[in-house]
């Protein structure tokens, strides 16, 4: 999403109202944007995941993150 003063924020949508969209954020901060201040929105089909993570780390850690996960 790009604001018109030119902020850009990434996150999955937590809601979406009309009074303004609400992001939560990769930091896990949610941030809301009220609706007159949103220039564009765009949906994207990638995650937010870092591509080729599930080589990087243990099954027991990707056990662990699915649970941190479904915990949020």
């Amino acid at each position: 999403m790009e604001t018109h003063d030119g902020t850009v924020f990434t996150g999955l949508l937590a809601g979406d109202d009309a009074k303004g969209v609400s992001l939560k954020l990769a930091q896990g901060l949610e941030q809301r944007v009220p609706r007159q201040s949103i220039k564009r929105k765009e949906v994207v089909a990638t995650s937010l995941m870092p591509e080729g993570i599930e080589a990087a780390i243990t099954p027991q850690q990707i056990r662990d993150l699915i649970a941190f996960l479904q915990e949020s």
